[in-house]
């Protein structure tokens, strides 16, 4: 049964900026140390505009197919592993967050 988000959440998009950031840093890190084993020191600027304009439409398609919905109940979205919809409860989410980090207090 496929979770939908209820017309009643408020939903939001990630921003395609920090996303295209993201990708852009991630994909040139790896693509310049690809190309330094195989090619070595010798670049193409054909290279580094596919990167770009790949890291732009990629951060695009995430932006709009992958919206998150906030509600009463829980939080709605998707999973990075093959975009399958998740719904967690706010309960859920608050037993991780006080259970998972140790605080640091400096007041003891």
């Amino acid at each position: 049964m496929a979770i939908t988000i209820p017309s009643d959440s408020e939903k939001f998009r990630a921003a395609v900026t920090p996303l295209f950031i993201f990708y852009v840093t991630l994909t040139m890190i790896g693509f310049v140390s690809i190309l330094l084993i195989i090619k070595g020191p010798h670049f193409n600027s054909h290279s580094s505009a596919f990167v770009l304009i790949m890291s732009l439409v990629w951060s695009w398609i995430q932006s709009v197919l992958y919206p998150v919905g906030f509600s009463t109940d829980g939080v709605y979205g998707y999973n990075w592993d093959g975009g399958k919809r998740r719904f967690i409860i706010w309960a859920d989410i608050y037993i991780f967050k006080s259970n998972s980090a140790p605080s640091i207090s400096t007041n003891q």
